[in-house]
């Protein structure tokens, strides 16, 4: 695919793909081309991650549809192959994420997606974007499920980031998570397990988002 035509996006949000039982696969390396592009995502590429972990939903039985879709992620990257991570040397150290949910985006069983990004020196340095393990009945809880992931990637990254600026008698930078539903943000503060809450608030997801949203080394900001 070295001369295909690029396109602007990496998946087309129009077009939802959905498994198929077929008795045959389609005559193409799916596997091959769907494994090149989850190492790409792991190492330099955030911005393929949510179009690669849709893909490879159909490992099992991928039909022309899904290899269209694989080979839409190449011909995006053939228009982006110059684009790349770069960080700022004399940018301050502002270490902050941002969490989002594609609240029931599969067709099949109605489970939400998960995703985050955490930024630092003007430039990502931990990506994710993973499907939800249940099925959200609003995008609140998609949005808080989403956001507790996160959370815990962030916090890792942030004490990881601390210590290494206390052995340069440095403070480390404050943990801020940029969030875009208010009600997510409202369900963190709320130390009562209100209606919207209690499918979730048995899970240690509820203890892990507000313990970290109460500490004042971490805030959860609206988006705007």
């Amino acid at each position: 695919m070295d001369d295909c035509k690029a396109v602007a996006s990496p998946v087309d949000m129009s077009s939802r793909l959905v498994s198929s039982d077929a008795a045959t696969k389609v005559d193409a390396p799916f596997r091959e081309a769907v494994g090149a592009l989850m190492h790409l995502t792991t190492a330099t590429r955030p911005d393929i991650a949510f179009a690669v972990g849709y893909v490879s939903r159909f490992m099992e039985n991928p039909q022309e549809e899904h290899w269209v879709a694989a080979k839409r992620i190449f011909r995006y990257l053939q228009g982006t192959k110059m684009h790349g991570i770069c960080y700022k040397p004399n940018a301050k150290i502002d270490f902050r994420g941002y969490s989002d949910a594609d609240w029931a985006g599969d067709l099949a069983d109605r489970k939400s997606t998960s995703g985050y990004v955490f930024m630092l020196l003007g430039a990502p340095v931990s990506w994710g974007s993973k499907k939800q393990p249940s099925v959200s009945l609003s995008t609140s809880e998609a949005e808080y499920i989403a956001l507790s992931l996160a959370i815990q990637e962030g916090k890792w990254i942030h004490r990881l980031l601390c210590e290494i600026m206390m052995t340069a008698n440095e403070e480390g930078p404050e943990l801020m998570i940029h969030e875009d539903n208010q009600s997510c943000i409202k369900m963190t503060k709320n130390p009562v397990n209100h209606g919207r809450a209690k499918r979730i608030a048995s899970s240690i997801i509820t203890s892990v988002t507000r313990s970290s949203a109460a500490k004042s080394s971490s805030s959860i900001v609206r988006l705007q």
